[in-house]
């Protein structure tokens, strides 16, 4: 009777660590968080694994998954990467949000421009054009 109950007991614990690591498909749409288009080239990937998908021209992706996973990854460059946590739903849509240093390129590099004067090669230029004396007019080089 105890070998029966000890091989029953076996027999239940070897079920539950399969069905622990049954495998599924997690699938949904990547979309801007401005203007909600959908996001083409958008890498998915299980956090902690090899595993790794992208997005379609149509923003959908497809990814599988087992139990044990838990989070999912969403990376593009023009765009804040986000992590999921995986429930029981095989559906989750997610919105990216632009990175700011993309939108703000072009001020960022002008407002360096202006502030020129701070940096020693402009100084030494400065210097070099002082010692310049200019040409009296009628005089010829």
């Amino acid at each position: 009777m105890i070998r029966y109950c000890f091989c029953m007991l076996l027999v239940l614990a070897a079920a539950g660590a399969t069905a622990q690591h049954t495998s599924r498909t997690i699938s949904g749409t990547i979309t801007a968080a401005e203007d909600s288009s959908p996001l083409e080239g958008v890498s998915v990937t299980v956090k902690g694994t090899k595993t790794i998908s992208g997005t379609q021209p149509d923003g959908i992706y497809y990814i599988p998954v087992t139990s044990k996973d838990s989070v999912l990854v969403f990376s593009h460059p023009s765009y804040l990467t986000a992590e999921i946590k995986l429930s029981e739903s095989n559906e989750y849509n997610v919105s990216l949000h632009k990175k700011v240093e993309d939108t703000f390129t072009a001020s960022y590099h002008y407002s360096n421009v202006t502030n020129i004067s701070k940096y020693s090669s402009y100084q030494q230029v400065l210097k070099s054009r002082r010692k310049l004396r200019p040409v009296p007019s009628g005089v010829s080089r």
